[in-house]
């Protein structure tokens, strides 16, 4: 999950809601998508990313990668994500006891639409001639 929209290289429409511990709430989803990156100098793609923009920071899935066919082990205060003879260290245990992921997004050359931007689309095809 992801509260950056500039972070997606593209993006659809999406409609639910995620409970979020930190908020103790309900945020609305309002889209989903891809956000591609680097991690220790190799570029990835996120896959599937939900857009939340009330989200205090990003989070990501473990049962997700596992989707993928990925395994996440935990060990030695270091998460490593491994797939067949690949094996990448992705995330360190911090001093607030969370594993932070060094990934660092490509910024997208161009932003999805957002909803002010649609309205306005919409509102020129309501013109009479």
């Amino acid at each position: 999950m992801c509260n950056k929209g500039e972070w997606f290289e593209e993006i659809k429409p999406f409609s639910g809601t995620v409970a979020c511990a930190s908020k103790k709430d309900v945020l609305k989803v309002e889209g989903i998508g891809t956000v591609p990156g680097t991690l220790n100098g190799r570029k990835i793609i996120l896959t599937n990313v939900l857009y939340v923009p009330e989200l205090n920071g990003h989070l990501i899935s473990v049962k997700n990668i596992q989707k993928t066919g990925y395994s996440v082990i935990f060990k030695n205060n270091v998460a490593v994500i491994e797939k067949s003879s690949e094996k990448f260290e992705f995330a360190r245990l911090n001093k607030k006891g969370q594993y932070a992921s060094q990934f660092e997004p490509i910024k997208a050359s161009t932003y999805f639409v957002n909803h002010s931007a649609e309205l306005w689309h919409r509102r020129t095809h309501l013109t009479k001639y």
